[in-house]
């Protein structure tokens, strides 16, 4: 009898109805390669409320190591104490000598773990206190409701295997879904040939299966439910795909999770689309990702080159994949984060390995979009459309609202692209001129000291300051004779280029309440604390956001101003004296970026 569980918007019924009509299929060569979605992956979705155990072992040299085997043939092991577990064949469980029911660790006799009713227990105290393990997704799964495709009836043998049931796609016609007791199969030719689906799924009994959007849903009897998610591109295979040429997949619909319907998401997680892309056994060479959008400005770009960055605090990017194959990408419907000479991250809460970078990059907006794949050379498009938050709609007020929003975030986005670029420009004239500085003409020295001293106060990343601390940060003793509140926490000295960025230092100080003089580095940090502030907020701009946009608006544009007269005047001067000297110039940038503010930006 299959225990009753609730998982989502699944809901799991009673037991697996009588067997369905049959129907004959053959077994001839397959028409399609596996390699064309061998990107596919199966994960566990649950339920986690744990379901009956027959044995249990454990590994004497790994402390939280454990496996267990279920009652219908399904095995799982854990390596932290049991607060994950992954399936695994049941032949790769350690047999338990003496009692199935209990394991006690021949090196350490106070660990021992016992089988409960609805998973284990684990004590580290020889049995005195018992820590239950229950959330184990073992459940044996007989049906999901509600279905939402019609289903096919069974074949009584299936590619030589006794099938238990079968659904066909909704969408793609002669797409079928087949289980059996230790596989799913998948037809593109309505049955009339089989190949196997398994990909990572761990060999069990199928007792369900359903189509929930773009995902297939498979209940197991021992090991319970799991999804193959988006199985769009299975949609576009059939038996006149080349296995053979490089395959943009035409991406499946997206939707953006809006502020409104749910503020807590929104700020870190916009929605997703899945990008799939499948290269020919003959691809070679570098391979890129661009999307793009309706404008042709690039909003995502992915390489398979190694980009790796310097800033220690930023996520390592991973690379697309340029190997023969089928290869997903997902893409989180933001813009890349803007460029800053260090990022920060204020979610440490959060997984290091999905922790965003902070600033983020901005939300697009709903909207067609544009895939660009290069690969061998040769460039593939297809189109991906963007739809807004079912919850929030599309009327053209909320489309207004969002434009307003995005194009605000957009100014701050663009600001930094600016300061960063100009940054880097003058970091080159600093790398160039420092040694100038120990140069054993004393003109030439002078020369290079006064103008490093220029860009020394445009740079501002070797500024130090001091920062006010959090109101909660520990508090002074009472100064009787300076009669201070005890409350009183004397500001910090921090510096931009060591502290700012690092969050076990400086995290959640207010950082812009210190006057300072404008520079690129400080007016890219003013900027990027207002990108986060504001991307993923709901709603239009409001006043003070927009005059703190401003504020900083107009100080880069001074400063942009100050970085243009240098390299018309002072960068001259000092080429002018090196050139006198015979030396190598240092490099000129005769067009400096501007950037409008005020009534005047578009």
């Amino acid at each position: 009898m299959a225990r009753r569980s609730t998982f989502g918007r699944l809901a799991l019924a009673g037991v697996l109805g009588a067997a369905m009509a049959a129907t004959t299929a053959d077994t001839r060569a397959q028409s399609i390669s596996p390699s064309l979605f061998s990107g596919l992956t199966w994960r566990c979705i649950g339920p986690f409320d744990g379901g009956p155990v027959a044995s249990v072992a454990g590994t004497a040299s790994v402390p939280g190591r454990y496996a267990i085997t279920t009652p219908s043939g399904g095995a799982w092991t854990t390596d932290d104490g049991g607060d994950t577990w992954t399936a695994v064949d049941r032949q790769s469980v350690p047999s338990v000598p003496g009692d199935p029911q209990r394991w006690i660790d021949p090196g350490n006799p106070r660990r021992v773990v016992r089988v409960e009713p609805q998973g284990i227990g684990v004590s580290l105290d020889a049995g005195e206190t018992w820590m239950s393990q229950h959330h184990l997704p073992i459940a044996d799964v007989a049906r999901l409701e509600p279905r939402s495709a019609k289903a096919e009836p069974n074949a009584r043998t299936i590619a030589g295997k006794p099938a238990t049931v079968s659904i066909a796609d909704p969408e793609r016609p002669g797409l079928i879904f087949a289980g059996t007791q230790d596989a799913v199969l998948v037809s593109f030719d309505n049955g009339a040939t089989w190949q196997s689906l398994q990909l990572n799924l761990p060999a069990v009994a199928i007792s369900d299966l359903d189509i929930r959007g773009n995902n297939l849903v498979a209940a197991t009897q021992g090991r319970s439910v799991w999804q193959l998610d988006d199985i769009t591109p299975l949609r576009q295979l059939s038996s006149t795909t080349p296995a053979a040429s490089t395959i943009l997949f035409k991406p499946a619909d997206a939707i953006l999770i809006d502020p409104k319907a749910d503020a807590a998401a929104a700020r870190t997680d916009a929605g997703s689309a899945d990008v799939d892309y499948y290269l020919g056994p003959a691809s070679s060479g570098p391979v890129t990702l661009d999307i793009l959008d309706s404008d042709g400005r690039v909003v995502h770009s992915a390489t398979s080159t190694n980009t790796a960055s310097s800033d220690r605090w930023l996520a390592a990017s991973r690379p697309l994949l340029a190997t023969p194959g089928h290869h997903r990408i997902v893409w989180n419907l933001r813009l890349d984060p803007p460029p800053a000479r260090k990022h920060q991250y204020a979610q440490l809460a959060q997984a290091l390995s999905d922790m965003p970078a902070d600033p983020n990059g901005p939300p697009v907006l709903p909207g067609t979009y544009r895939v660009r794949l290069t690969a061998a050379g040769q460039v593939h498009t297809q189109p991906l459309v963007v739809h807004n938050d079912p919850r929030v709609g599309e009327a053209a007020a909320t489309l207004e609202a969002q434009r307003q929003r995005y194009d605000f975030e957009m100014k701050m986005y663009d600001a930094m692209q600016t300061a960063h670029r100009e940054f880097l420009q003058l970091a080159r004239v600093r790398a160039q001129l420092k040694p100038l500085l120990t140069s054993p003409d004393p003109d030439v020295a002078a020369a290079a000291a006064a103008l490093d001293a220029q860009l020394a106060s445009l740079d501002g990343s070797d500024w130090t300051g001091l920062v006010i601390p959090d109101a909660d940060d520990e508090a002074g003793e009472v100064d009787e004779k300076e009669g201070k509140h005890p409350d009183f926490v004397p500001p910090k000295p921090v510096s931009v280029s060591k502290d700012y960025d690092d969050p076990t230092t400086i995290l959640g100080r207010a950082f812009g309440n210190v006057d300072h003089a404008p520079a690129f580095a400080i007016v890219s940090v003013a900027l990027g604390d207002l990108l986060k502030k504001e991307t993923g907020a709901a709603g239009v701009p409001d006043t003070l956001a927009i005059a703190d946009y401003e504020r900083s608006c107009q100080q880069l544009s001074g400063v942009l101003d100050t970085w243009r007269g240098v390299n018309m005047n002072d960068l001259q001067s000092v080429n002018d004296l090196l050139s006198q000297r015979r030396l190598p110039p240092l490099p000129v940038d005769t067009a400096v970026s501007t950037i409008v503010c005020g009534s005047k930006a578009p």
